[in-house]
């Protein structure tokens, strides 16, 4: 049997929540989820193709993704969470954990100076928290359009 991770649990269980109540997919894009947050590389493709799906149609519908039904009936069964938001968060935190510890041993294990990598150090959790639970939020009509002509060029 394969050894589960917490974060692949908690991953897992946010794909069921979604799946077993579709409508939950614009909170988690509203908070910020992307494919790139799960620790389990299938399963950031999984929320890609749902979102992707939910962005085209309005709606997901567990028989038009292209993952065998019986492993997303798998996601579905005992799914306990109660707060997206809460797990959401959670799998944004432990992708920032994970790259903060990456990025830290890089930096410790290259050559240089304590002074020096202290500092690349401290850069590296900045651009760390920079990554972040973010609720989309309202744009006026000048903005939408300024956005727009701007990549009209």
């Amino acid at each position: 049997m394969i050894s589960r991770s917490n974060d692949m649990i908690i991953e897992e269980k946010v794909i069921g929540k979604i799946l077993l109540f579709p409508y939950e997919i614009q909170e988690a894009l509203d908070l910020g989820l992307k494919p790139e947050h799960f620790s389990d590389f299938k399963l950031g493709e999984l929320f890609k193709e749902m979102t992707s799906v939910y962005l085209e149609n309005a709606k997901i519908d567990i028989s038009t993704l292209s993952w065998d039904y019986e492993e997303l009936l798998n996601f579905i069964e005992d799914n306990e969470i109660t707060s997206i938001e809460l797990s959401v968060k959670k799998i944004i935190e432990n992708y920032r954990n994970r790259i903060l510890e990456k990025e830290i041993q890089k930096i410790l294990l290259s050559g240089g100076k304590s002074e020096e990598k202290i500092k690349k150090i401290l850069k590296t959790v900045e651009k760390v928290e920079e990554i972040s639970f973010s609720k989309n939020r309202t744009y006026s009509p000048s903005e939408i359009v300024g956005e727009f002509m701007e990549k009209l060029g």
